[in-house]
């Protein structure tokens, strides 16, 4: 990994090569499990690289590819985009800022879909990070043009491998 950009010091807790078990949520009544690998890097400039890859019973499911950036003031943007044709901008911030493991909370900003994509369409997504030691939390709450409140989509919690 390329040294840590100043502006970048206090979201290095995500830093790491993480694998992890998550549940996702498609309606009140279905649900799944699934694996996911996570990458999270510095690449030496003022921003992270970020890759997810999740599978379902050995077969690709969700790949998503990523930056992570974070402002002077505090300001966190994350750019991330999907196989499924999603690209989605999300804004934020940490809490509990001055601890060793702060949590991030992003919810989005712009969600932008390929024209051809079957609804529902997602309309609001908000991801939250959280660390405790070698463990990272990701919970994703999503609405939908079907289902238009926030609700639990994915809760995910990765080991970190390195």
């Amino acid at each position: 990994m390329g040294d840590v950009h100043a502006s970048m010091g206090k979201l290095s807790f995500l830093l790491g090569n993480w694998h992890g078990s998550g549940v996702g949520t498609v309606s009140e009544s279905r649900s799944f499990n699934y694996q996911e690998d996570l990458e999270i890097k510095s690449i030496g400039q003022p921003s992270f690289s970020y890759t997810g890859n999740a599978v379902r019973d050995g077969k690709p499911m969700h790949r998503e590819s990523g930056f992570i950036k974070c402002h002077t003031d505090g300001q966190v943007c994350f750019v991330v985009v999907d196989n499924l044709g999603v690209a989605y901008l999300l804004c934020g911030s940490l809490s509990d800022e001055d601890s060793e493991f702060p949590s991030l909370v992003l919810t989005s900003h712009s969600i932008a879909s390929a024209p051809f994509n079957k609804e529902p369409r997602v309309t609001k997504l908000q991801r939250i990070y959280s660390r405790s030691g070698n463990t990272l939390t990701m919970k994703v709450l999503m609405a939908t043009s079907k289902s238009p409140e926030l609700s639990e989509h994915l809760n995910v919690t990765y080991n970190l491998v390195i």
